[in-house]
């Protein structure tokens, strides 16, 4: 399924370090508050992708979507060899 191109062209802006944040563009030379809206720390893509709490909430639910199964099949695996060995 093909991205909407919105989507893409966020994520390429964030990739490529061109989104336009507050730092970004007082670096530009305008005159506006560095803060985020959360109203914490300084507005950058790192800040609002990844610091924020509900960026920090989205990446948790991701992380456990990807790796949760994955280590379910590592350590019942894990757990049977050692299980094995003792019964050996």
């Amino acid at each position: 399924m093909p991205l909407d191109h919105q989507v893409r062209d966020l994520s390429w802006k964030v990739a490529h370090g061109v989104l336009y944040t507050a730092d970004r563009l007082i670096s530009f030379g305008y005159q506006l508050s560095l803060v985020c809206f959360c109203g914490y720390h300084l507005e950058c893509p790192k800040h609002l992708f990844f610091l924020r709490p509900l960026a920090q909430s989205g990446l948790d639910w991701i992380f456990c979507l990807v790796w949760s199964p994955l280590l379910v099949v590592l350590y019942s695996s894990y757990f049977y060899q050692i299980v094995f060995l003792v019964a050996s």
